[in-house]
Formats: C-alpha cells, structure tokens, sequence
C-alpha cells in the first residue's frame, strides 16, 4: 500500500500532499456538493457550503431566517386515480407575483396497489 512505515512520518505527508491526490480530493468535493445541491434543491431546499470560517454568520443567519419564514402546505389532488405516476404542482401566492415561493416542484401519486 503505502511505501512508509507509520502515519504520521515525513514520507506519508508527502505521499499525501502531491497534486494529483490533492486534485482528485477536489474533485470529489465538488461531486459530492453538486449532489447534495441537485439534491436539495428537488425537494425545496437550498445549499449554501461554508467555504470559509468567517462565513459562517452568513450561513447560519440563511438558516434562521429561512426556519422562521416557513409555512406547511396541504394539497389534495382533484386526480384521484392511483397509477403511481409523477405529478407536477405549482405554488403560488395570489396577488403577489413578487413572492418566491420554494417547495417541491412534483410528487408521484400513490400506486393501483395502495
């Protein structure tokens, strides 16, 4: 495996420092946010990844301020029929085009078997 005899010798530093294993440590960082960003972002959700310390006022404070301005939803479906397809939904605030609202954008109806 390693060409070293313990962890924390010269050589292991080395060997773990080099660009190429720096790069794809990287690259998987940004594979991993992506994910979790398409992730979120499907459900309703948001990411924001704190690149730094000092921005950490700034993350925590998206955070409180999206947990106090949120609102539960209910939505019954006038297509009653349970085929397990995807529907698509659009929330809307009547009056206010400004609003955004955020929220799922789909839901898959119940299957003929429930």
């Amino acid at each position: 495996m390693f060409p070293i005899e313990g962890i924390n010798t010269p050589k292991y530093i080395e060997y773990i420092m080099t660009d190429e294993v720096l790069k794809a440590d990287a690259e998987d960082a940004i594979k991993v946010q992506t994910a979790l960003a398409s992730v979120a972002t499907s459900t309703g959700g948001w990411t924001m990844f704190l690149e730094r310390p000092e921005d950490a006022d700034h993350v925590y404070s998206n955070i409180f301020s999206d947990i106090n301005q949120r609102y539960i939803l209910a939505y019954y479906p006038t297509n009653k029929e349970h085929d397990g397809k995807r529907r698509r939904i659009k929330i809307t605030v009547r009056d206010h085009p400004d609003y955004v609202v955020v929220g799922r954008r789909w839901y898959y109806a119940p299957a003929a078997d429930q």
